[in-house]
């Protein structure tokens, strides 16, 4: 299954980027309500693994920048609880179901031209939350809920770079989100009427020496709706059976690498009498 292929390194690779940290109790609880939608969104596939990749998260945390560990207030605790609750877990219940739809496109453009998307939110959310609802929190809290958001973030990017490495796609390319994102998509976690032109993003670019080849279209009735039987030859007097002098059948089934159609081609029989 997909998952057991990146299992490993996915999984091996929580702490990259990140460093080690040290998780506050309410931490743990956020991480965990997050993971319990992303589950619920998507429970087969990537659902499960990046949920299974946070519960891993949760027993490691993150310090601020001068060392110290901080834990929000009650105040400031009640606050983001509130914005977990009714914004960032349902944004990333719906991401991990829009990367889900992303990894099984049939050829890889469309698959990075979605997951560019996915990134484009990824690092949107990213941004706005450093400097954005920062009402009622600290300097301490605004770091921290920016350094929740990147652990939290981190299972998904894992995810996509490791899906990706072994494919023949260019390197990252630094890009503005508003190239491929509207502010409607991100309009239930953000209050915007439009998409800063200072938000930037690494997006992936298929390699244009690339020969893609299309997805294999599904086939739910026969190609002409009929099918045909051919009648046994008929038995002689004697016992015999009667050999058509001029029988003649053709049967010519073709399937391509890239699956695009299936012809069948059913001849006739000519009795001599």
């Amino acid at each position: 299954m997909f998952q057991d292929k990146v299992q490993d390194s996915f999984l091996g690779s929580q702490e990259n980027g990140l460093g080690k940290f040290s998780f506050g109790g309410f931490a743990k609880w956020v991480v965990k309500k997050v993971g319990g939608v992303i589950r619920d969104k998507v429970p087969l596939g990537i659902g499960n693994l990046i949920a299974d990749a946070l519960n891993e998260l949760m027993n490691d945390g993150w310090e601020l920048k001068s060392g110290e560990i901080y834990e929000p207030t009650l105040t400031e605790q009640n606050l983001v609880d509130g914005w977990v609750d009714t914004k960032f877990s349902p944004f990333c219940g719906n991401l991990t179901k829009e990367l889900d739809t992303a990894l099984k496109s049939p050829d890889l453009k469309s698959q990075v031209e979605k997951i560019n998307k996915v990134l484009s939110k990824i690092c949107f959310v990213q941004t706005y939350y450093r400097t954005n609802n920062t009402n009622g929190l600290s300097a301490d809290a605004v770091q921290w809920r920016s350094d929740y958001i990147k652990s939290i973030f981190t299972p998904f990017l894992n995810l996509i770079e490791t899906t990706l490495s072994a494919k023949p796609v260019i390197s990252k390319q630094m890009k503005n989100v508003n190239s491929n994102l509207n502010y409607l998509e991100v309009s239930t976690i953000a209050s915007i009427t439009s998409i800063p032109s200072n938000y930037t993003c690494n997006h992936y670019a298929v390699n244009q020496n690339v020969i893609l080849e299309p997805a294999i279209p599904a086939i739910t009735s026969p190609v002409d709706g009929t099918v045909t039987e051919v009648p046994t030859a008929p038995t002689k007097t004697d016992g015999t059976t009667a050999t058509d002098s001029n029988f003649l059948q053709k049967n010519a089934v073709w399937f391509g690498i890239a699956g695009m159609a299936i012809w069948a081609f059913s001849g006739k029989k000519k009795s001599k009498k």
